[in-house]
């Protein structure tokens, strides 16, 4: 699949807008501190939580070729996995596209565990491309280049203003233009069908066949 000049703006739009600064000012170093692996390897990183880094292909027609990582935060439940009563994991994500299912996790991972029972862990991933998970889809050269464009657009609605549309459209041209020419060749492998396999990949690791979701579109 190519990404046309508008799919490329609206995808680059909503990655910049929603993921904005969370993985820069993460408290915690996903890369000196987890080592991707084909296999979950979970590792003390939030209070009371642990992380892991799982290897996916990024391109699922070439399963031997190169891979994404995708990161991920679980709160644990309180009952064994080998326990009669564990129901597995619940895998979280915001949508967006471009919202870290990480940041939802660790701001509402207990809250959602309250609800539906402490026998499911909670799992919050980052989608292909999206804050901690790797390749990174980022249309800037450094974080200040990002700030002054954010700065620009700032409490930018379609109804701001008589030109606030126009305004609005430029600025997604900017930004798919922007992800055309700084392209690695990674961002047509940032898709729904490839982030729901992630999700299969995710469960299969954890040793279900089930998928439990909780997500927003």
């Amino acid at each position: 699949m190519h990404l046309t000049r508008f799919g490329l703006s609206s995808l680059a739009t909503a990655v910049v807008f929603i993921q904005g600064v969370a993985a820069d000012n993460d408290t915690f170093d996903w890369t000196s501190q987890l080592t991707p692996a084909d296999k979950l390897e979970w590792v003390p990183c939030y209070a009371n939580k642990t992380c892991a880094r799982l290897n996916v292909p990024l391109d699922y027609t070439n399963a031997d070729g190169a891979k994404a990582v995708i990161a991920m935060v679980r709160i644990n439940a309180t009952v064994g996995h080998d326990s009669p009563s564990y129901r597995g994991p619940v895998l979280l994500n915001p949508g967006g596209p471009g919202g870290s299912g990480v940041d939802l996790a660790l701001g509402l991972g207990e809250d959602l565990q309250a609800v539906i029972g402490p026998e499911f862990d909670v799992i919050g991933f980052d989608p292909r491309g999206i804050a901690r998970s790797t390749p990174r889809a980022t249309f800037f050269t450094c974080s200040a280049e990002r700030d002054t464009f954010l700065a620009a657009y700032a409490g930018l609605t379609a109804n701001a203003s008589s030109d606030a549309l126009a305004r609005i459209w430029a600025r997604g041209s900017l930004l798919g233009g922007l992800a055309g020419e700084r392209d690695d060749g990674s961002l047509r492998f940032m898709n729904t069908q490839n982030t729901a396999r992630d999700m299969l990949r995710i469960v299969q690791a954890h040793g279900r066949d089930k998928l439990q979701y909780w997500g927003f579109s």
